[in-house]
């Protein structure tokens, strides 16, 4: 799902009643796209700061906050200089979704029909997928097999093609905070998993020339850590898949034949997520751009869990699939 997605998480340490850890992830061109508050700040800051937007939308105290006064201020001030709060009706507001997990199962019943047309859509091509999927990356049956994760949900849904869905359902992104356009959700945390909620993203760490491609939603363990720099013979050898660069850049391409039927079938029910937004909570403080990403990353992820339970995808054993792009 991203130009760039940053995907920060921990929660700041509670002192009365334990408020839910938080998870903030953030899509944007660049990083110059980021607001100050986000960009280069660390899991626990930007988690510390969706706890404390999400205690101004519930209207809850700050004393579970392990804030000083005037640590809070600074925060709340820089919050509402870069507009992720505003002032709505005389109460500080956040600019974007926070969910938790109520919010996510709402989210992820909103449109029901489009899961079943869009899975229906995908298995009737399933071969035809799978053999341009093969044919892309020039590799034989098993190999492909075992990245199916890889092919039916961040090929078809995320990597690139998140840029579609912005483009051609979202009208681009939503209107600028502080000169800054970005996406940002606030999630409830959940242990052991990245995107929290049952979102599936798309990773990619480097290490000198190579790209190790994560897609899942259980977190991924950097493969690439303790590694000495270009050495990947160890993964080689526990099974992962290494292909090269120039193969890798066909993979777009089948992110963009797919493109027309999924915004045919995204664009149909445009009526209902609009209908939906403005009955929502969030109708007078987060644009429908926002809105709607959001409800596209949980769309995907039910997509992908049925294709899952119908045996189109194959789960890896440790939850999430990966790739090694190697230099040509």
């Amino acid at each position: 799902m991203k130009s760039l997605v940053l995907g920060l998480l921990i929660c700041a340490a509670p002192v009365l009643a334990a408020p839910p850890p938080y998870e903030l992830l953030v899509v944007a061109a660049s990083t110059d796209s980021v607001p100050a508050i986000l960009n280069g700040s660390s899991d626990e800051e930007d988690a510390l700061n969706v706890q404390i937007c999400d205690r101004l939308r519930l209207g809850l105290p700050m004393d579970a906050i392990q804030l000083k006064p005037a640590e809070l201020k600074k925060h709340i001030d820089e919050l509402t200089r870069d507009e992720l709060l505003r002032e709505i009706d005389g109460k500080l507001t956040p600019t974007f979704p926070i969910l938790h997990k109520a919010d996510a199962a709402w989210f992820r019943a909103l449109d029901k029909p489009a899961v079943e047309a869009t899975v229906k859509a995908i298995e009737a091509k399933k071969k035809d997928w799978e053999k341009r999927f093969r044919e892309a990356l020039q590799l034989n049956e098993v190999k492909a097999r075992s990245l199916s994760m890889i092919l039916f949900g961040d090929v078809l849904f995320d990597r690139w093609q998140t840029k579609n869905v912005r483009n051609e359902f979202l009208d681009g992104y939503p209107p600028a905070r502080n000169g800054k356009q970005f996406y940002a959700v606030g999630l409830e945390k959940v242990d052991g998993s990245t995107a929290s909620l049952g979102i599936y993203t798309h990773a990619e760490p480097h290490q000198g020339d190579y790209w190790v491609i994560t897609y899942g939603n259980k977190r991924p363990q950097d493969p690439l850590v303790g590694l000495k720099a270009g050495d990947v013979q160890p993964l080689l050898q526990q099974g992962t898949v290494m292909v090269g660069k120039a193969a890798y850049s066909e993979l777009p391409a089948l992110a963009d034949l797919f493109a027309p039927e999924l915004l045919q079938i995204l664009n149909a029910d445009r009526a209902k997520l609009v209908a939906a937004y403005r009955a929502s909570p969030y109708v007078s403080a987060v644009s429908f751009p926002e809105f709607a990403l959001w409800w596209y990353h949980f769309y995907d992820a039910e997509v992908v869990d049925r294709l899952i339970q119908d045996k189109v995808i194959e789960v890896p054993k440790a939850g999430y699939a990966t790739l090694i792009v190697r230099p040509d």
